[in-house]
């Protein structure tokens, strides 16, 4: 990575220009010697699945992440300039007001610069998915983690229900999983109010909607459109 990341930064000189790049890492593999290439070769934000605050959250997912990992993620990104956007879930098995707060109460001690907070997918091809067994007879599926916590979920048909990710606070979020301590109407609250929450702490705005635009990419036979580019000239390339 770090080799790659020279290689970056000495094409900019070649080329008189500078990179202003954003990128994903995993914060427990993340070092300074990497930070510190990053920053050289352009850039200045980096994306971070910490996911949970809660530790017992990072366990049943797997993560391989530790709170503490994830802290000293953000403190070497900001020694060496780089501003963190932490990716945050809830919704996982085992999921309640506890652990909610707990991940509430470990972003405004962390601090990152901006952060997203969504409920989780069950997409097919994950464990919550392909490891989910029937419940009931309403098309309902229950996912155990190794201690026992357990994911509930509706099925549903990903190619018509496209309410599941995102949505705007306290207006259309919908909640298609829910845990034996949170419902699906809860997750929807908790999750609304530890945003509110930790953006009024932080003093970082809601993020503004915008309407959306179409771009047809999938056959990867057309340009990027210039409304889809940012220059740093006056004029765009040729």
């Amino acid at each position: 990575m770090v080799e790659l990341l020279d290689a970056i930064t000495v094409l900019q000189k070649r080329l008189g220009v500078e990179f202003r790049l954003r990128g994903f890492i995993k914060s427990e593999l993340f070092t300074e010697q990497q930070a510190r290439a990053m920053y050289a070769a352009g850039f200045r934000w980096i994306l971070v699945g910490f996911e949970s605050g809660a530790p017992r959250i990072l366990e049943n997912i797997q993560k391989k992440a530790t709170r503490e990992d994830n802290t000293r993620c953000i403190q070497i990104a900001r020694k060496y300039g780089l501003k963190v956007k932490a990716l945050m879930s809830i919704g996982h098995p085992g999921e309640s007001i506890e652990t909610v707060r707990e991940t509430q109460e470990w972003l405004e001690s962390a601090a990152p610069d901006d952060f997203d907070i969504t409920i989780i997918t069950t997409y097919p091809g994950t464990h919550y998915f392909d490891l989910a067994t029937p419940t009931g007879s309403r098309g309902e599926w229950v996912f155990s983690a190794k201690n026992g916590d357990r994911l509930y979920q509706r099925e549903l048909d990903y190619t018509e229900v496209a309410d599941y990710y995102k949505g705007r606070p306290g207006d259309n979020y919908v909640s298609h999983v829910w845990t034996d301590a949170l419902s699906a109407e809860d997750l929807v609250r908790e999750r609304d109010r530890l945003e509110e929450r930790v953006r009024a702490c932080l003093g970082i705005p809601f993020n503004p909607g915008a309407v959306p635009a179409l771009y047809e990419h999938s056959m990867g036979q057309s340009a990027l459109p210039l409304r889809m580019l940012r220059y740093s000239r006056p004029e765009p390339p040729t």
